[in-house]
């Protein structure tokens, strides 16, 4: 009998669930970045930072919190990529 169940694991392999190979948080977070609308987000986000803090601004004018936009749309694409990848990321147990 054990050399039966030993030919049928040669044959068949064993009967046993393969472990998982698990994404790393920063993996998930590469793959939540590849978002089309989040690319998009970013740039204008630091497109608006730029052109606020540079362009428009008198000699003697100084930008106070003019940098304030650019800066909440790069948090909110911060924000929703964080969340996305701890979402994927709790999957992988599940």
């Amino acid at each position: 009998n054990d050399s039966e169940i030993q030919i049928r694991q040669e044959v068949f392999g064993s009967n046993a669930i393969a472990d998982k190979e698990l994404d790393s948080f920063l993996a998930l977070c590469y793959e939540a970045v590849q978002d089309f609308v989040l690319v998009w987000l970013i740039i204008l986000g630091i497109i608006s930072i730029v052109v606020e803090t540079t362009v428009g601004l008198e000699d003697d004018e100084s930008c106070g919190a003019c940098w304030l936009e650019g800066a909440a749309i790069l948090c909110s694409v911060c924000i929703v990529v964080v969340i996305t990848a701890s979402i994927d990321y709790a999957k992988q147990f599940a």
